[in-house]
């Protein structure tokens, strides 16, 4: 009897033999298929002054609906990895500049060179002069609140427009182009 019992519960997988290499290739195709079905890109970017033809340094580089973005480096060059494939709508931006976007399409071969040629919006084009009528005093002797940011605080936070700026300065906000000083409004962009 117990042979008989024996005889029903045999596998169901006993006509499927495993060879090393069907493992191996199973194997493989495993690993391989996050890099097939994620494949990834980079762009290479130049970026120039659209009146001078002078590179642009510091210009804020991104993809829209991805966190991937860049900074021009002294030459006016960035590169951008990672980038996933096809249509890619890119923005560059820097304070005294429009705002320029390309769209461009990232192949299978997972390179793309785009080139910004942004114009001069003529806000801060030229030097900004601020003076006050009193005597020179230490900020921290100064009956009012004063806030200033560093080059090097606007650089290390990635800053580059006017508005973003003002977000870290106590006690002022930017609600669309209106600029409000504790709580006074009337102070616009442009």
């Amino acid at each position: 009897m117990s042979k008989h019992i024996h005889d029903i519960a045999i596998s169901p997988f006993r006509h499927f033999a495993v060879s090393p290499f069907r493992l191996f290739a199973f194997s493989l195709f495993l690993l391989l298929l996050p890099s097939l079905l994620f494949s990834q890109g980079t762009i290479n970017g130049y970026i120039t002054d659209r009146e001078t033809g002078d590179s642009l340094a510091g210009v804020s580089v991104r993809i829209e609906g991805t966190r991937l973005g860049a900074i021009s480096n002294s030459r006016g060059r960035f590169t951008i990895k990672n980038v996933p494939l096809g249509q890619i709508e890119m923005q560059a931006s820097l304070i005294g500049y429009s705002t320029e976007t390309i769209r461009t399409y990232l192949g299978k071969d997972g390179q793309a060179n785009v080139v910004f040629t942004m114009m001069s919006s003529g806000f801060l084009k030229d030097e900004v002069i601020v003076s006050a009528g009193r005597r020179v005093q230490a900020v921290q002797d100064v009956p009012i609140s004063v806030a200033s940011l560093s080059q090097q605080d606007l650089a290390q936070r990635g800053i580059t427009q006017l508005d973003q700026a003002l977000r870290y300065v106590s006690g002022v906000s930017v609600v669309g182009d209106q600029v409000n000083i504790r709580g006074a409004s009337g102070f616009a962009f442009g």
